[in-house]
């Protein structure tokens, strides 16, 4: 008998434990994850993918790295810098050398 009440009191501490963090902890842990997401990404990440965008740019133009290397390196890119990633693989596409050189240009300031 003294086991029966046992695995019950486990059972119902469980429980009360689950319904705790579903009513009082998702807010808490949902404002954790969102301020997890958005606080990784460092100025020295950000540098370091724009050089890779401008390294590839200039590979691009000197005809040493095919137009899916800038699509991959752009897509990967992309969860960093969403705006530059975009708009070198926009002037890929469109085979738009000068926009490629002012990209290039311009991401170095």
């Amino acid at each position: 008998m003294t086991a029966s009440v046992g695995i019950n009191f486990r059972r119902r501490s469980l429980n009360d434990a689950g319904r705790l963090l579903t009513i009082h902890g998702l807010p808490a842990l949902t404002l954790l994850l969102l301020l997890a997401c958005t606080a990784g990404v460092t100025d020295e990440a950000r540098r370091s993918w724009q050089a890779t965008l401008r390294f590839t740019a200039t590979q691009w133009l000197g005809n040493r790295v095919p137009s899916s290397f800038v699509r991959a390196t752009c897509e990967k890119a992309g969860k960093i810098l969403p705006r530059e990633a975009r708009q070198l693989e926009e002037a890929v596409a469109r085979d738009d050398r000068t926009a490629v050189a002012r990209f290039a240009e311009s991401s170095k300031k």
